[in-house]
């Protein structure tokens, strides 16, 4: 390209692809939009960019905003971003004072792995940074990427809960707690946005329906026959070249037993390793728990179920109670995941319908109520964090409270009847003189 090119000219595809690298940085300027130059670098870079100053006359210092590559803008779209900030610096916006603020702000995109790293990898166990992180790839990161954390408001968030509502009302509310919990942390400590500028604070959560099923008296006996069938019928091939999938039935069902036993998640039985079990008061001690409150009480029924385990053949470097099965293909998880399959089996047989795994653990607590526990006994049990959590089982406390309220009102009843033997006091102290 000649010198000529060092003066106006009409940007168009065939100028840029004329233009040729010099010793020296030089410009080529365009004709129809004022300020709008193309910067040429020795090394062949084409860059766009718009020159302006913010009054008439030298006295105002020149300015200067970059545009892009022309390898990602057009002559004419290069022209129309020129136009816009030309019609900013008429209406007495300095562009390059918005773009540097810009260049202060923090995408979401880039504040989202931040509170992976800084937070949810510190203060949460493996399998919630999982799905956090699976929902933050699939819903949250595609929904905020572009917005800066500093311009998010209430608004954009209310929209979000707006765009997830066919979703699952679960689902879309665990992902405004987790926003929510970023911009806790953009005010502190990250000094980000101004404290008390949450904008998840105010906007609404969908209602979630509360599932609660409980296995009845007459479930749980027909279940319990299931599973110890299951335990006795294995226990014979444990040693034949079935021996790891006859295993993995024994530790199921005991699995299954434990849960009915204790009340304990699944994923703190999972999880739990033989070291945890501390045999002489009789508590599971995890190393990680839901709400970080780690003894979980033991009854005589539960630890022979774990001396049983224990006595069971293993590999001698694998530390679970309960260990994933190694000698089928494709397994090799170091302890046993939910085991989904024999559960829909048992319940075949047992003939139950409806119900879950995590529903032996509010049936324990409905068995709990009803053999005389406390809401309170419970809560600490079943290692609740608050006790609202354990208030979902209120109404169960009230059913067990006015059965005994109605004996006490029948007793009474037959006293004043005088069909009740009433027994005086003083006579079986003198008798006992």
């Amino acid at each position: 390209m000649s010198d000529d090119y060092s003066k106006k000219v009409k940007l168009s595809r065939k100028v840029i692809e004329s233009i040729t690298p010099k010793d020296k940085v030089y410009y080529v300027t365009d004709t129809d939009v004022t300020g709008l130059r193309v910067l040429v670098r020795p090394t062949g870079t084409l860059t766009y960019v718009f020159d302006y100053r913010m009054g008439k006359g030298r006295a105002y210092k020149p300015q200067r905003v970059t545009i892009g590559s022309t390898q990602k803008f057009t002559p004419e779209q290069a022209r129309e971003k020129a136009k816009a900030l030309m019609a900013q610096v008429i209406g007495g916006i300095d562009p390059a004072s918005d773009e540097r603020q810009r260049k202060d702000k923090h995408t979401f995109a880039e504040i989202w792995e931040r509170y992976i790293e800084e937070h949810v990898k510190i203060k949460n166990k493996p399998r919630t940074l999982t799905s956090v992180q699976y929902r933050g790839e699939r819903v949250i990161v595609p929904y905020f990427k572009n917005i800066f954390v500093e311009d998010i408001t209430a608004k954009d968030i209310h929209q979000f809960m707006l765009s997830r509502k066919d979703i699952g009302p679960t689902d879309a509310n665990r992902s405004r707690a987790s926003l929510s919990k970023i911009f806790s942390l953009c005010e502190r400590p990250w000094e980000i946005r101004p404290l008390n500028s949450n904008p998840c604070r105010g906007v609404f959560k969908f209602k979630e329906q509360r599932r609660e099923r409980y296995l009845s008296d007459d479930e749980l006996k027909r279940l319990m026959k299931v599973l110890d069938t299951m335990i006795s019928e294995n226990m014979a091939n444990c040693e034949d070249k079935t021996r790891e999938r006859s295993l993995h039935r024994v530790r199921a069902a005991c699995y299954f037993k434990l849960m009915i036993f204790t009340g304990a998640r699944g994923a703190e039985w999972r999880d739990a390793k033989i070291s945890e079990v501390d045999f002489e008061r009789m508590l599971l001690r995890p190393e990680y728990t839901k709400n970080d409150e780690p003894a979980i009480s033991l009854p005589p029924e539960a630890m022979q179920i774990v001396e049983f385990l224990v006595s069971l053949p293993r590999s001698e470097d694998n530390p679970y109670l309960f260990p994933g099965k190694y000698g089928l293909p494709g397994r090799y998880r170091e302890n046993m995941g939910t085991p989904s399959l024999i559960w829909k089996e048992v319940l075949k047989q047992a003939k139950i319908k409806d119900i879950k795994p995590h529903d032996l653990r509010h049936s324990w607590a409905a068995f709990a109520l009803a053999s005389g526990l406390s809401l309170a006994d419970v809560g600490q049990q079943l290692n609740h964090k608050t006790y609202q959590t354990t208030k979902r089982y209120e109404h169960l406390a009230n059913e067990v409270k006015q059965r005994n309220v109605a004996k006490v009102s029948e007793a009474i009843q037959s006293m004043s009847s005088g069909s009740a033997k009433i027994i005086d006091i003083r006579d079986v102290k003198n008798n006992a003189k």
